[in-house]
């Protein structure tokens, strides 16, 4: 495909490690206003050192931090000079990797609703209730945050850390949730996700519905020219928009 131009490029890095629900952060922040790209830890450092990151999230994931299989973050991701935002996986590999302590969720595994009672100074609950309901999906917690963060919530009925902040060794600030603040369960997630990428990162909306159409439009064709294009139209939701951005990308080169 012709290469989308810098100015096109999505500056929100995800970092995925094997959450099912990557696409749901991804479709968040889009819905918010933002582009963001998302890519596997090792592809994740290359696309960094050529982009300019306005801020990076490390996404949940099914394994274990203290298993021999878990999916490991380079440590170029923590020298990337943005914020942080790490949820669940992301949360317990950062609290291991700065000297923390994590371990398995006693009692029953963390999957379900919870609620959180937050801290009075974390601008990442600014404006937010005190006590909210959030969805968890864990098998491990946080025991010990490291040196230098601070816990800004626990779980309302067992005092587990549900949240966590702290500055890294490049002065920027890494901001962690035991929660999934991109899934609809969470109440406050979506303004939790706003607090993140507009008060405390303070990124500009660099996408909106009219701006994907224009931009796909001018990619087909630059990419097909004067090409002819025959599509299978079926009438379902995705062959009629790709038969709407093709026409209107080459009008009568297009045969449905």
């Amino acid at each position: 495909m012709t290469e989308v131009s810098v100015h096109q490029r999505p500056r929100i890095l995800i970092v995925d490690l094997g959450s099912q629900y990557t696409l749901l952060i991804e479709k968040a922040f889009r819905e918010l206003g933002y582009r963001s790209a998302i890519l596997d830890s090792k592809k994740a450092v290359k696309w960094a050192a050529s982009n300019e990151v306005w801020l990076v999230v490390l996404s949940g994931g099914p394994k274990s931090v203290t298993g021999s299989d878990r999916i490991e973050i380079p440590q170029e991701i923590f020298e990337i000079n943005a914020p942080i935002f790490a949820i669940c996986y992301g949360m317990q590999y950062v609290a291991q990797f700065y000297g923390g302590e994590v371990g398995s969720v006693q009692d029953h595994r963390g999957y379900g609703p919870e609620t959180i009672k937050t801290k009075n100074g974390s601008k990442l609950f600014a404006n937010l209730p005190v006590e909210q309901p959030v969805w968890a999906s864990h098998g491990d917690t946080v025991a010990r945050v490291p040196d230098g963060f601070t816990v800004t919530a626990r779980t309302s009925k067992t005092e587990a850390i549900a949240a966590m902040e702290g500055k890294r060794k490049n002065g920027q600030m890494t901001y962690c949730v035991q929660f999934h603040p991109e899934v609809t369960h969470t109440a406050e997630g979506k303004k939790l996700l706003k607090n993140f990428v507009i008060d405390i990162c303070k990124c500009a909306g660099d996408w909106t519905s009219a701006s994907f159409i224009e931009e796909t439009v001018s990619q087909l064709r630059q990419q097909l020219g004067d090409d002819q294009v025959v599509l299978g139209l079926s009438g379902g939701v995705d062959s009629s928009v790709a038969a709407m951005l093709l026409h209107k990308a080459i009008a009568k080169n297009l045969h449905c």
